[in-house]
């Protein structure tokens, strides 16, 4: 894995590739903050709206934090 680099997640914000949205969301939402990483997964299935593992993803995270209706949705 590469280090730690605070200015290349800071770019994660300006990415439009949906699967560094979920490679990032991924490991946010691991780290204790998965509001961002909801907020990236919820881009990337904007991006590419028939991306499953985007939604799926989306879906199992929304999932563990109890938003079981905004889960069905996706």
């Amino acid at each position: 894995r590469d280090p730690v680099d605070p200015w290349a997640d800071g770019l994660i914000e300006d990415c439009y590739e949906p699967y560094r949205l979920g490679i990032a969301a991924g490991t946010l939402g691991r780290g204790g903050d998965p509001a961002t990483a909801v907020r990236l997964l919820q881009r990337a299935v904007e991006i590419t709206p028939d991306d499953v593992s985007a939604i799926f993803q989306l879906g199992t995270l929304l999932i563990q934090q109890g938003d079981h209706a905004g889960a069905l949705q996706h």
